[in-house]
Parts: structure tokens; sequence; C-alpha cells
């Protein structure tokens, strides 16, 4: 189930989290699609420990950034802070603020099915 980011209650996010992306608008130039979904993954560097990478519509596989070292959760390279999200992450997406609604995926399964 996805949460509202500015709705999320928890400090900091892992690899694997899952992050969506809703456009307003349509975007000539980048994003093509209105709704996109982000994952974040682990680059195994000391210089980038993690990055998001586009994982639905046309862009699909596309490595999107990786997480300045203020993004990072009390300087760990292996959590990203919530708050950072919430204030710079349209602006890494070259997104207008006004332009986009972020949410967060609460569940730890995004498939509708249990093993």
């Amino acid at each position: 189930m996805f949460t509202n980011l500015l709705d999320f209650d928890e400090e900091k996010i892992w690899s694997g989290t899952i992050l969506r992306i809703c456009l307003s608008e349509k975007s000539e130039f980048y994003y093509t699609d209105k709704v996109f979904d982000l994952m974040v993954f682990e680059n195994y560097t000391e210089v980038m420990g993690l990055g998001a990478v586009i994982i639905n519509g046309y862009k699909a596989g596309k490595i999107s950034f990786f997480f300045p070292k203020d993004a990072y959760y009390d300087m760990s390279l292996y959590s990203v802070s919530t708050k950072w999200l919430q204030q710079n992450l349209l602006a890494i997406l070259n997104i207008e603020p006004n332009k986009a609604d972020i949410f967060i995926l609460k569940s730890q399964n995004v498939l509708p099915f249990r093993n």
C-alpha cells in the first residue's frame, strides 16, 4: 500500500524501497509517463552507497541518480533520510515541486500474493 511521503512516519528508508512519483501533467521532455516508480538500490561502493532506478514505464531499467552524501540518514551509506526525500527528491529529478506528489510503498511485498 502506498502512503504519501509527507505522511510517512519513519525517519529513513533502505534499499529495496519503492517510491512512486505521480506527475500532475505529462512531461514532454524526460518523464513521458505520468506515474513512474523508483526503487532504491545498493551500489556497493564507498563513494556512492545508494541509488534509484526506474522500474516501470518507458524508462524502466535506467538508473535515475545516485543519492548524495547529505541524503544519508545519520551519515550511513545504507539508509536515506525521509526528510531529505521530502525536501530534495523532486529537485534531483528535475521536477517542479508543485507538479508532482511522492508516495512510498509501506508494505514489504509488491505482489498481491504470498509465497
